[in-house]
């Protein structure tokens, strides 16, 4: 692997069976692209051009750990689709879980086609446990930070057009860590985006923040896009600057013959949503977690990181330097909500070093989806774990097999299928450290 260009490794996905998928909606991931061959014709003697046009949507897949691309040739599912934007931020919608077959898994471009049927379930009683589960699966695989931009090994599909306008890049869900100050965004440029239509966005020069193990940080010059007015964040910025947590989708490698598009840059990082950093641990550990992570807890019902005290003063020394000082009041009542919220996640101090355990997101995928589409058994069983969800973590933590049953019949079922995360995160980690150690 060559560190100046991001690697994609080909991911491992579950098909021809129920799984959930969750979209990611904004009216730039539905994405219109056509591909044109010309092939010859004995009638006419001669050559006749053929067009195919699909609609690709980026998709999570929970239970294996990645996103990928969903393509269909329909274009009423493709209206579906942008209609279901009014009911979804981003990943999150509401109250609801979709599930569906997915088939044909193409590794090269990352894709997959789903025949039509997919269904969608209302799970407001355990919509946030669900949604806990899902962002603790994409920070426990940060972006990585390389040359000025940012890849995501287990989030990221190939888009190639050849209709009216050319177009190719390699889309990418990122969860970076940025570094904006009142000068970044007071000095905004408005530039034109070219997808299946120009759009208008906001361009501001921010810093990408890079994390080493030893906790040293750095600040590289980049470029972000927001799609409307990025003022709205100016009140969150002090005279130094301020740290944000960001969920973006990021077109790698963007080129387009439409001479009226006129982006500045080949890498398009378009922002989601975007959050102050809390200088807690629970926010700070996120963007080094695979640093950190115990390699033998992958394939356990708990993950295990364990992170020294001196890297998080390291790392918390540099961002008090350049960001508003928080209050200690503030951080505990930060943690104190969080630890009420997700109970999938539990921090401690030992001595000198920061431990921090997340239940394995893959088994709480695979317990939800058992939940929403499973047997009787299977429903009942599942209802029993999730609704007791102040229990849940203790339950996995301190699990035995003897004693608790109801995890056992799961994780029976489970093992069977755990190969794709597994995998998916072992090939993450290890880019990870080939790029970033």
């Amino acid at each position: 692997m060559d560190k100046h260009i991001p690697y994609y490794p080909p991911l491992i996905v579950p098909t021809n069976r129920s799984t959930i998928i969750n979209p990611v909606l904004t009216f730039y991931s539905l994405i219109k692209h056509t591909r044109q061959y010309w092939v010859y014709n004995r009638n006419i003697e001669g050559v006749i051009r053929i067009q195919n046009t699909r609609y690709s949507m980026p998709i999570f897949i929970p239970e294996a750990g990645c996103l990928t691309s969903l393509d269909t040739v329909s274009s009423n599912l493709h209206e579906d689709f942008k209609e279901m934007q009014l009911s979804f931020d981003g990943f999150k919608s509401k109250n609801k879980i979709m599930t569906s077959k997915l088939f044909n898994h193409d590794q090269d471009k990352n894709r997959v086609v789903t025949k039509g049927s997919y269904y969608f379930h209302n799970v407001e009683e355990i919509y946030n446990l669900y949604i806990n589960n899902l962002e603790n699966e994409i920070s426990l695989c940060p972006s990585i930070v390389n040359y000025k931009t940012t890849f995501s090994p287990t989030r990221w599909f190939k888009i190639i057009s050849d209709d009216v306008y050319r177009l190719k890049f390699t889309l990418n869900y990122n969860y970076s860590l940025l570094h904006i100050t009142r000068d970044d965004l007071l000095t905004f440029k408005t530039e034109q985006l070219y997808l299946d239509k120009l759009y208008d966005v906001y361009k501001i020069e921010c810093g990408l923040i890079k994390i080493q193990k030893d906790g040293h940080t750095w600040r590289d010059k980049s470029i972000i896009y927001f799609t409307e007015n990025p003022f709205e964040i100016l009140e969150h910025v002090g005279e130094k600057g301020e740290y944000f947590i960001c969920y973006s989708i990021s077109l790698n490698d963007y080129n387009t013959n439409n001479s009226k598009c006129n982006i500045s840059t080949s890498f398009v990082n378009i922002v989601n949503s975007i959050s102050p950093l809390v200088y807690s641990l629970y926010d700070v550990c996120k963007f080094i977690v695979p640093y950190f992570i115990d390699m033998d807890s992958l394939d356990k019902c708990v993950y295990k990181i364990i992170i020294p005290d001196d890297v998080i003063n390291k790392i918390l020394g540099r961002f008090y330097k350049f960001s508003s000082n928080q209050n200690e009041g503030f951080i505990k009542g930060f943690e104190s909500w969080k630890d009420k919220t997700n109970v999938l996640t539990r921090h401690e101090k030992i001595d000198n070093n920061n431990y921090v355990y997340i239940i394995n997101p893959g088994i709480i995928s695979y317990i939800i989806k058992k939940y929403v589409d499973g047997n009787e058994e299977d429903k009942k069983i599942s209802k029993e774990l999730l609704l007791k969800n102040d229990e849940l973590f203790y339950r996995f933590f301190e699990f035995d097999e003897k004693d608790d049953l109801n995890i056992s019949y799961f994780l029976k079922k489970y093992n069977s299928l755990s190969h794709f995360r597994l995998l998916n995160f072992r090939d993450y980690l290890n880019i990870f450290k080939h790029y970033c150690e």
